[in-house]
């Protein structure tokens, strides 16, 4: 595939979006096939917002702010998860700022009491913790 100039790509663009009206995602594939040319999505975008058919992608205005939930303190915050692994159902519990992991262990089932046998665990491991935050997983909650 040879490099395309700017004026190249602009009109293959302009020839693609006339023959399928079709959004900058579905436009790269359509160019890709019909013109065997891969012009990169954003590109594509950048270009059909400069002639005004397409509308800015406000996700990508500005940076949005993220929540971590991460404390400074050692085993001031534990975080819960769990995993398959090989047949078996993992239950973990780490302490966040560390990464320290605090108990571990596998079942056959991931049962309420199975994660809370584990949180005793890691209660013991643990001498002082403030917050706990578990997975909004329907394997812990009760029917």
């Amino acid at each position: 595939m040879e490099s395309l100039t700017d004026h190249a790509w602009k009109k293959i663009i302009q020839r693609a979006h006339v023959e399928s009206f079709l959004g900058a995602k579905f436009l790269r594939h359509h160019i890709s096939t019909k013109y065997g040319q891969n012009i990169p999505q954003n590109k594509i975008h950048k270009y059909l917002s400069e002639l005004g058919l397409a509308k800015p992608n406000i996700r990508e205005q500005k940076k949005r702010k993220r929540c971590r939930y991460e404390r400074e303190h050692i085993i001031s915050l534990l975080h819960a998860d769990w995993c398959e692994y090989k047949g078996k159902q993992v239950i973990a519990y780490e302490d966040d700022a560390s990464r320290k992991i605090l108990s571990i262990r596998e079942f056959d089932n991931a049962t309420t009491e199975n994660a809370i046998d584990v949180l005793k665990e890691a209660e013991n491991q643990a001498a002082v913790f403030n917050a706990l935050i578990e997975g909004l997983n329907s394997t812990f909650k009760e029917a």
